[in-house]
C-alpha cells in the first residue's frame, strides 16, 4: 500500500498525478472519507472537466459514494462555478469537482464542497485520519444515482 504524502489536501480538495498519487482505488477510500463526513446520507452533484483522467476518477468516486449510501447526481461535463451554482440553487448536500484546474494534463484532482460553500480542508483531513487510519467507518445500504 502507498503511503500518502505529509500534506494530503489543498484548500479544497486533493491533487496528484493519476495512477501515481491520484488511482481509482484512492477515490474510492476518499468515498469513505466525504460519506463518513455526510454520516453517509444526503445528495452528492459530481462533475467533471474535459480531461482524459477525470473520467475514470470520476466513475470511481461515485462508485466509492453509492457503496456508501451517498446520492449521486451526476452532471458530467461542467464548469467548477457553474456546478457550485447548481449545489446551492437545487440545495443538495455536497458537491464534489474532479478537475486539474491550471495543472498540467496528467494531473487531476478532487475538490470537495458543502451546501454552505465552504472549503473542508480541516474537516477533510480530520475524517480521513479517522476512517483511513483509525478504521472507523461503516458499511450502509447502496445510495441512488441520477443524470442532470
Amino acid at each position: 500500500m502507498k503511503k500518502f504524502p505529509g500534506k494530503l489536501f489543498g484548500t479544497s480538495g486533493i491533487r496528484g498525478r493519476v495512477d501515481e498519487l491520484l488511482t481509482p482505488e484512492l477515490a474510492v477510500k476518499f468515498r469513505l472519507t466525504f460519506a463518513a463526513l455526510m454520516e453517509n446520507e444526503g445528495t452528492v452533484l459530481v462533475g467533471r472537466d474535459v480531461r482524459l483522467n477525470s473520467r475514470l476518477i470520476q466513475n470511481a468516486f461515485v462508485s466509492g459514494l453509492l457503496a456508501g449510501g451517498i446520492d449521486v447526481v451526476g452532471c458530467d461535463m461542467v464548469p467548477t462555478p457553474a456546478l457550485l451554482f447548481a449545489l446551492k440553487k437545487y440545495r443538495n448536500t455536497a458537491a464534489v469537482m474532479v478537475t486539474g484546474g491550471h495543472t498540467p494534463a496528467p494531473v487531476t484532482g478532487l475538490l470537495f464542497f458543502l451546501s454552505t460553500l465552504w472549503r473542508l480542508r480541516s474537516r477533510l483531513s480530520r475524517a480521513h485520519k479517522s476512517v483511513h487510519r483509525e478504521r472507523r467507518f461503516f458499511r450502509t445500504a447502496f445510495g441512488r444515482r441520477r443524470e442532470r
